[in-house]
């Protein structure tokens, strides 16, 4: 299917945004030695730290724990790997881990997590659709 002129546009703005994100001085820069910008370079630093803060992300924004077997098995890592993960994000203050009545661990992010979320979706949004060649109807 051939892309449109502004479907094209969008593909090469984005393109550009991750660019100008995975540079030493990113578009979104926090001052060094903060908690975002420790997160943020943790978070980056693996894909399985990424999928992880994703889905504390996830679970942050819904309001509602997730069970760390459900989390394990979307990571497909081992039990000893979403323990690192659990206890390094735990110990930061990026999640909260409750535990049932049958020793389940359920995992949730702090509210850190979704703001910086909201500043990475509404920074992405204004770099690659103020540059399309058509402005989009406001919503």
């Amino acid at each position: 299917m051939p892309l449109s002129t502004h479907n094209i546009a969008f593909v090469s703005n984005l393109l550009d945004f991750e660019i100008e994100r995975l540079r030493p001085q990113p578009l979104l820069h926090y001052e060094l030695g903060t908690d975002e910008a420790r997160f943020i370079a943790w978070a980056m630093s693996t894909q399985q730290r990424r999928m992880f803060v994703s889905l504390m992300t996830r679970a942050a924004m819904d309001d509602e724990h997730v069970c760390a077997g459900v989390t394990r098995s979307e990571l497909q890592v081992s039990r000893p790997t979403l323990n690192v993960l659990i206890n390094q994000s735990e110990d930061a203050g990026w999640i909260s881990v409750k535990r049932d009545e049958r020793n389940y661990r359920w995992l949730k992010g702090e509210p850190m997590l979704p703001q910086l979320w909201k500043e990475y979706a509404i920074t992405l949004g204004e770099r690659v659709l103020s540059r399309l060649p058509i402005k989009l109807p406001q919503t």
